[in-house]
Formats: C-alpha cells, sequence, structure tokens
C-alpha cells in the first residue's frame, strides 16, 4: 500500500511536529537507521549528521522525507528524532527480529546495528529527560551476526534448526549497516553492547 506508507511514513511525521509546534509540545519521532548507503569494507558506523542517503528502497525514501524536514525543525523546535533499527525484544511479537529469524530458519551473516528494545526505552526516556533535541542514533553498541543469535537462541532450544545463506545471491536491495552510538553515549547514556545482551533476551523471550 503505497499510499499507506507515504501517509505513515513521510505526512504524519510532519502534520504532528506541525500541531506540536502550535500547542508548544516536545514531539518525540521514531524514525529508522535503514536510509543510509554503507560499505562494511570501508565506512565507519553512520552518524547522525550523514546525508549518504540510500534511495533505492521505497520505504527508506518514505522515511528521508520525514526526516529532512523534522531535521531542519529541530533546529529551532524541540523536536528529537530517535533513529532506531532492526528492534529485537525479550518477548514475542511479529516485528521482534528474533520472531523472524525462528520462523525464516534461514538466516545471513552480516554485521548490522541492532535495538534491543528494554534499551531502547530506557534510552528514550534518558534523552527526554534531558530535553534532548535532534538526531540521536539509538541502537545498542557493536554489531550483530544473526548466526550469533541463533546459537544463543539453540543452547536453550537443542531442537531448533537454522541454515546461514548468502545474502549476495537472494538478489534482494536492502540496507545492512553500522550506526554509530557515539552521540548518546556522550549524551550520558550508558549503552550496552547487542553482543552483552543476547543470553538476557532469549532467556526472558522463552519464558513470556
Amino acid at each position: 500500500d503505497i499510499d499507506g506508507v507515504l501517509l505513515a511514513n513521510s505526512f504524519i511525521p510532519v502534520i504532528l511536529a506541525e500541531a506540536a509546534l502550535r500547542n508548544n509540545i516536545k514531539l518525540v519521532q521514531i524514525s529508522s537507521g535503514c536510509i543510509f548507503n554503507y560499505d562494511h569494507k570501508k565506512d565507519s558506523p553512520v552518524k547522525e549528521e550523514s546525508r549518504d542517503y540510500f534511495f533505492e528502497l521505497f520505504y527508506s525514501r518514505s522515511k528521508i522525507y520525514a526526516d529532512r524536514a523534522l531535521e531542519a525543525l529541530a533546529r529551532d523546535y524541540n523536536i528529537l528524532i530517535a533513529r532506531i533499527r532492526i528492534p529485537l525484544l525479550n518477548a514475542p511479537h511479529p516485528k521482534n527480529l528474533l520472531n523472524k529469524l525462528i520462523k525464516y530458519k534461514k538466516v545471513i551473516d552480516i554485521p548490522n546495528s541492532v535495538t534491543y528494545i528494554p534499551d531502547f526505552i530506557r534510552a528514550i526516556s534518558h534523552l527526554i529527560n534531558i530535553d534532548a533535541r535532534g538526531i540521536y542514533n539509538v541502537v545498542n553498541k557493536g554489531a550483530l551476526r544473526y548466526p550469533k543469535l541463533m546459537r544463543v537462541y539453540q543452547k536453550y532450544v537443542p531442537s531448533f534448526k537454522y541454515t546461514v545463506i548468502d545474502f549476495h545471491k537472494l538478489g534482494w536491495i536492502r540496507t545492512n549497516l553500522l550506526m554509530s552510538t557515539a552521540k548518546l553515549e556522550k549524551s550520558g547514556f550508558k549503552v550496552r553492547n547487542i553482543n552483552s545482551v543476547l543470553e538476557e533476551c532469549v532467556r526472558e523471550y522463552l519464558k513470556s
């Protein structure tokens, strides 16, 4: 639904920003890091000020439209743009990376930035408390390779089987990238490494 995606990702954030400005209310926009080009061989983790946008996917373009508008407004108004990437949750949910990988049973082996949702909630609370404005990457430190998460899951569910596939042979147009956490850390928030939360995530996921 192209019209629905444009409405949700591009127009509604701008409408909400206008409503927030008129009523002198802080706006917190949950955005996406899936909007950049990235070369693992030569690029450093993407910083908030990057402009190397990934226009090949319609989803990415729809996010870029709103990001640029809100970023401009955030220079003068109380707007916080939190960019997340590949949500990982410690409970079952259709959007949860763990849910998806368990269902697919086929995983790629490319480093990616991931947002662990329990940490994301704490980070957003921190950023609101310090009245942060502008863009912040809200991801966990480090890079996750999906097979590592599957190995942790397999440790608790030995019967689970998965296979690693070559992403480049799939012919998909996707963003696979790393995002910098330096700005978030500089704000005073302690960012955990994504690989340090995997055991916690899987244990709590299986209990829920």
